[in-house]
């Protein structure tokens, strides 16, 4: 048998070295995995907040009072010739601002005639929300009111600081009650 010191492959085969365990997977592939299960969470949670976000938006936009006031003005005459048709939201979210018994929502309009804005004012009733006042400012920057408190037609009654609507009769204060009250005499004190 000869021998070929400049061959380097015959040194190997001549004299084995110790044997190398073959890698296992996670050793081979953590440096791609690690990385990508990290980035996976993060879409999915970005996900589910987009998912969130854009369900409340829904939400609020089919919800009372924003919807029957973009209704409402999407069918006025005046609306319909200052903005041009079709009215559309161009906000990403109405803005909605709940006080104790008032809601008050403001949203961006747009048409293909130009831009304007409505703001819409709510009031609790006995059983669901009332409009009080729809607004509408039109592109050339004048308001236009389609809805507001008080007589014609409205459903809510006028709001009255001290209490009573315009509507109710307020009771009169009735005399206050007669306190003599006749005590028989006794005359004389028992012993």
């Amino acid at each position: 048998m000869s021998f070929n010191y400049s061959d380097p492959t015959a040194l190997n085969a001549t004299f084995p070295g110790p044997e190398q365990k073959p890698r296992g997977w996670w050793s081979r592939n953590w440096k791609w995995f690690v990385p990508t299960l990290f980035l996976g969470m993060i879409l999915m949670c970005s996900g589910c907040l987009a998912t969130i976000f854009f369900g409340a938006v829904g939400l609020l936009r089919n919800a009372e009072p924003y919807l029957p006031a973009m209704q409402k003005i999407q069918a006025s005459p005046e609306a319909q010739e200052a903005f041009g048709q079709p009215i559309r939201d161009n906000s990403w979210m109405p803005t909605w601002s709940p006080d104790r018994d008032n809601i008050d929502v403001r949203w961006d309009l747009v048409g293909p005639k130009g831009k304007g804005k409505a703001y819409v004012k709510a009031r609790m009733g006995k059983v669901k929300l009332e409009i009080v006042i729809i607004e509408v400012t039109l592109p050339n920057g004048k308001r236009l009111l389609l809805h507001d408190e008080g007589p014609g037609g409205n459903d809510a009654p006028a709001f009255n600081p001290q209490g009573a609507a315009d509507g109710e009769k307020k009771q009169e204060a009735a005399p206050p009650p007669d306190m003599n009250i006749a005590m028989p005499d006794e005359g004389e004190p028992k012993k």
